[in-house]
């Protein structure tokens, strides 16, 4: 069963209501599987119950979390460990951390010197990235983007003649 909402709407419906089949498609939106876990309530009208997840084999899911993202960081040259649910990629360019379980995901950035606030403490030597991100591969993603433009960067700056003007 599909619920939908309305545009600019919260509510949810179920497909094959009569709320829905009265809607003009082009203003359905699909919400997915339990869409209340992203806000949306169900329609006081039709009360359409929700989607249960599918079900899987206890320690099944982190098994193969952790694989696909070892198989997708390893087709794009990136070595990727996992310590707990924190997964740490690294590069030829640089060293990342993420915790893939929790969302949003917040991606750390490892610099070339340690950092200080204000107050001249230091603060470590990784930053935390502004940008989120709702799934690992989003995240291993932007690691793979942002290496790709460093190593552009690098490569444009040795490949300049040493004396350009004679």
């Amino acid at each position: 069963m599909l619920l939908y909402r309305q545009q600019e709407e919260t509510d949810i419906s179920s497909e094959g209501l009569p709320l829905v089949g009265g809607i003009v498609n082009d203003d359905l939106i699909a919400c997915g599987q339990n869409p209340e876990n992203k806000g949306y309530k169900p329609c006081p009208r039709c009360n359409p119950v929700p989607i249960d997840a599918p079900r899987r084999r206890k320690g099944d899911e982190p098994v193969m979390m952790r694989r696909a993202m070892f198989d997708l960081a390893t087709r794009r040259l990136m070595h990727i460990e996992f310590v707990g649910d924190n997964a740490f990629v690294t590069t030829i360019a640089g060293e990342w951390y993420f915790n893939y379980n929790i969302r949003p995901i917040r991606l750390h950035h490892k610099n070339l010197k340690a950092r200080v606030d204000k107050h001249g403490k230091s603060t470590g030597f990784f930053h935390q990235q502004k940008l989120v991100f709702e799934t690992p591969m989003e995240a291993l993603a932007y690691i793979y983007q942002h290496e790709r433009a460093a190593e552009d960067r690098v490569f444009a700056e040795d490949c300049k003649p040493a004396d350009a003007e004679n």
